[in-house]
């Protein structure tokens, strides 16, 4: 996962799919999901159920300011980061991924359109070119 200092979106967000025969009825809605390194609780979240291969299984959905988790962060760099929830038996669950947080430089200067958008495509801080 990419996250870009530069783009205007608000929100991060993190998926977990839990370990098959954990339902939503298990997790403990009232503890939001919380992002490590920073401990930054999720601003919103839902958990939906999951069916694969005939087990039952939940899949949890969070959403974390991103001002704060690159505040916690700090810096232009790869980092191993963890979501922590909790269950109604008061065991945790976590995921974790390795991000990578850059900051593109600055936004292109204007030309004509062709020019403008190739350049836009290349550049965009919400698009990672896989090259």
């Amino acid at each position: 996962m990419v996250i870009s200092r530069q783009c205007p979106q608000r929100r991060i967000m993190a998926t977990l799919r839990l370990p098959s025969g954990i339902t939503k009825d298990q997790i403990d809605g009232s503890e939001k999901l919380t992002l490590y390194p920073g401990g930054i609780e999720a601003v919103n979240q839902f958990v939906l159920p999951s069916y694969a291969y005939g087990v039952k299984s939940s899949v949890v959905f969070a959403y974390f300011d991103k001002d704060d988790v690159l505040d916690a962060i700090g810096g232009n760099r790869f980092v191993r980061v963890y979501a922590v929830g909790k269950l109604k038996t008061g065991q945790f669950y976590y995921g974790s991924n390795t991000i990578r947080i850059f900051n593109p430089g600055r936004w292109p200067r204007w030309g004509n359109f062709r020019q403008w958008f190739g350049h836009w495509n290349r550049h965009h801080p919400c698009i990672q070119n896989r090259r």
